[in-house]
């Protein structure tokens, strides 16, 4: 029951900062104001849903066109699921990549990180500017702005930053979801700022606040191998993994 509750929310957590409309198939997110985010424009499928992926492609694929967005479907998870229907994929004019498994990881035992406190710590609940200009764009990524000007919006988000001299160092972002379950989303530091420690504080600070205040099933899946190793320091293990890949639209099909 929780594989399936946290594969649930991998699935949907874009409903936290995009717009989307559900099908019988699937669901559809969309932001037309920031087209360049994946995770805000891209089709999920229900696989078991499905009786003609054929229709379905050609449906996503329209809907998106007609927004003046790149259709984007991310791998469903189930087994192989690209693979086995790479044919119909290429005919309807997507390209597909597929980037290995995902370390799904629980936080399920102690935190062993033993720092020292430099870093001024807080929780943000609204919109600051430093978001921008200290971590989105020198990390080259601006199409993160609007997904974190949206995801604060939401009751369940939660955000906080380390900062040194008043500028934000580290970020790390969560929230609660209706699966009885924690996603957390983003774990970076200012790339003038990285390799000494700060992600390493602030994330044992917020999982001893998720401790506190009895965040359920906290989970997240590291994107290197730096990130799995400092996830474990904080008490994460690895459940399972999962296939991850998307498959894109090529517009000279």
């Amino acid at each position: 029951m929780l594989k399936t509750n946290i594969l649930r929310e991998e699935c949907e957590f874009p409903k936290l900062f995009a717009s989307y409309e559900e099908k019988e198939y699937g669901i559809l997110f969309f932001n037309e104001d920031d087209r360049d985010s994946h995770d805000s424009n891209h089709a999920i499928l229900f696989p078991e849903q499905i009786e003609n992926l054929s229709d379905v492609l050609s449906d996503i694929t329209n809907f998106y066109l007609q927004k003046s967005i790149a259709p984007r479907i991310y791998q469903p998870y189930a087994p192989d699921y690209f693979t086995a229907h790479a044919a119909e994929l290429k005919n309807a004019g997507y390209t597909v990549t597929m980037y290995g498994n995902s370390k799904f990881m629980l936080l399920s035992e102690e935190n062993t990180i033993q720092q020292p406190a430099r870093l001024q710590i807080q929780r943000l609940t609204e919109w600051d500017d430093r978001l921008a200009t200290d971590i989105y764009i020198p990390n080259q990524e601006e199409c993160g702005i609007a997904v974190e000007q949206n995801s604060l919006k939401n009751e369940h988000y939660y955000l906080f930053v380390g900062c040194i001299d008043g500028k934000i160092a580290s970020l790390v972002s969560f929230h609660r979801s209706p699966y009885h379950c924690t996603r957390f989303d983003y774990i970076t530091t200012a790339p003038s700022q990285r390799g000494k420690g700060y992600a390493r504080e602030l994330l044992s600070h917020v999982v001893e606040f998720c401790k506190q205040n009895h965040f359920p099933n906290c989970f997240q899946w590291p994107m290197h191998d730096t990130s799995q190793r400092i996830s474990t320091e904080a008490g994460f293990r690895v459940l399972f993994e999962a296939e991850a890949g998307t498959a894109v639209y090529n517009f000279n099909s």
